[in-house]
């Protein structure tokens, strides 16, 4: 996931800025975390939906937000904005699937 990342970083950088690009790495690695914890939901039409809602969020969100990182490290400044971003996020899909997975928790518990 690291390559795909490095590419995207390289690729937002050259049409932004370097701030923009470190925060559209850690977006892409972030949803890569989200969609493998919740990979049992793959088959769900609403995971889908509400993943690429999400994703199109936050690309119009970096791209139209101006923000500077201060010196130093940016990955000190980025990590704890990702963090409760992919908490939030986290939340969301599980409250999702929730309301609209079409597998029930009673029925994984009554087959075992």
């Amino acid at each position: 996931m690291l390559m795909p990342a490095a590419v995207l970083f390289g690729f937002v950088w050259h049409f932004a800025t370097r701030d923009k690009a470190g925060a559209s790495s850690g977006a892409l690695l972030l949803f890569y975390i989200l969609i493998s914890r919740m990979w049992d939901n793959r088959r769900e039409g609403w995971f889908w939906v509400a993943t690429a809602i999400l994703a199109f969020i936050h690309v119009i969100a970096i791209w139209l937000t101006p923000f500077k990182l201060p010196p130093g490290p940016s990955i000190s400044y980025i990590f704890p904005i990702m963090m409760a971003d992919g908490f939030a996020m986290y939340a969301v899909l599980t409250w999702l699937g929730s309301k609209f997975s079409r597998r029930s928790p009673n029925s994984q518990a009554s087959s075992s």
